[in-house]
Formats: C-alpha cells, structure tokens, sequence
C-alpha cells in the first residue's frame, strides 16, 4: 500500500510541476517560431540582394569621337584601370571613381560608326565591368569602315 501511495504522490508532483497546456513549448511550436524567423530575415535580406544585382558594375559609350567611357557601380573611390582594344590596338587610362562609384574617361582615340572595339575596367577593389560590341549594321561590309 506504501509503495502504491509513493507512485501517486511522485505522478501528482512530476504534474505540478508541468507548466499548463497554455504554457507548454512543444515540437510544432519551435518549428513555427522557427519558420516565422526565417520569414522575417528573409525579408530583411531580400531587398539587399536585389540591390547588389541591381549595383552591378556596367560601363556604357558617351561619344566615338573622342571615345567617351561612362562607368557606374563601382566602389567608392576605387581605383580603376579601363583598358580599350579597338584598330588591333589596346589602349589603357586609369582613373578613380566618385563617392558615387561613377567615372568619366576620354580616350584620344575616335572610333568610325562601323569600328568594332571592347572595352573592360578593372577596379582596385574587385569592381570589374565590360563593354562589348554589338553587332555590326548590314551596310558595314567587311574590309570598308563608313562614317
């Protein structure tokens, strides 16, 4: 009968001592709070990722005659290097970027509407950008080169 009356009275303490229903954390409830959590960096990170994508370094052509490099989304103050391969020549300048991360560089170097050239910027800091031809127009025959 003792040993009876033990086991009740250890079951009846092992109870008080749980928390109510309301207050227990069970399996279901880690993995929401979990999932609510994800949720939330998730969103907290995404608006960041697009920007980088949308930060991406890029280099665009200003003017031919003098060739005219506009560069954007480079680092701030970063040092750079834009190398241009036109005529079967290279031809390199070297400048910094704004607090913007833009850059204007002029190249004396003229370019005719139907020269093919590349160009590529190669920033101090890892910033690296190209600029490729695009297709030559049908009236540029090969061998002739029209204003």
């Amino acid at each position: 009968m003792s040993r009876n009356f033990n086991e009740r009275t250890s079951i009846l303490r092992r109870c008080e001592s749980r928390p109510p229903p309301s207050k227990r954390v069970g399996i279901l409830d880690e993995m929401h709070r979990a999932a609510i959590l994800v949720l939330i960096l998730g969103a907290a990170f995404a608006p960041a990722a697009v920007a980088h994508d949308a930060a991406t370094p890029s280099l665009g052509l200003l003017t031919k005659e003098p060739l005219t490099i506009r560069g954007l989304h480079f680092k701030a103050e970063e040092g750079v290097r834009v190398r241009v391969a036109a005529h079967g020549r290279a031809f390199s300048r070297t400048t910094t970027a704004t607090l913007a991360g833009s850059f204007t560089v002029r190249f004396r170097l003229s370019l005719r509407r139907c020269d093919r050239f590349s160009v590529q910027a190669f920033g101090s800091e890892g910033s690296r950008a190209r600029l490729l031809p695009t297709m030559a127009s049908p009236d540029c025959s090969e061998g002739s080169s029209p204003r």
